[in-house]
């Protein structure tokens, strides 16, 4: 099943860059949406989990909040699971509840390594019946070539109402 799931996550991953990433400027086209905190939720997940909270606690993209792949991305481990066993839905949920994530509540998701991490809380968004996430094309690495806004400030979590999700 691991070995299965790796795979459908890769192919994810070439299909979003091919069709389904956007840039910011495409995002708020198609959504009338600008950049902030209270309009979009950024989410930001990296490929080092220890150098992630480092990096994020020096600059995100404005109302970015940090995602760790191994505390809010994955179950525990176990001997019949993978690396990165997929979460309860239901504690799932409620972290993005907890997070401001909920109802009519588009998200844009992005990582430090062009998508190969955002694209797992992408899919899972979408497993769990939110239809509004979106992969930012670049990740953060083209938001800041591209010196778009960045800060140190850690968004102050607003539940959600969660209808949406199970």
């Amino acid at each position: 099943l691991h070995a299965a799931t790796t795979h459908l996550v890769g192919a994810l991953l070439a299909l979003l860059l091919r069709i389904g990433g956007v840039t910011g400027a495409q995002f708020g086209a198609r959504t009338g949406t600008r950049f902030s905190g209270e309009q979009l939720r950024l989410l930001l997940g990296l490929t080092d989990p220890d150098a992630g909270r480092q990096a994020y606690a020096k600059a995100h993209i404005p109302g970015a909040r940090y995602v760790h792949l191994d505390d809010d991305l994955s179950a525990p481990v176990g001997e019949t699971t993978g690396r990165h066993p997929l979460p309860d839905p239901r504690a799932l949920a409620e972290k993005l509840c907890a997070w401001g994530v909920g109802v009519n509540k588009q998200v844009v998701v992005y990582d430090d390594s062009y998508g190969s991490m955002a694209v797992r809380l992408w899919w899972m968004m979408r497993w769990l019946g939110h239809p509004g996430v979106a992969l930012l094309d670049g990740g953060y690495p083209k938001w800041a070539r591209e010196k778009r806004p960045l800060n140190a400030e850690v968004p102050t979590p607003h539940k959600a109402a969660c209808a949406c999700l199970p």
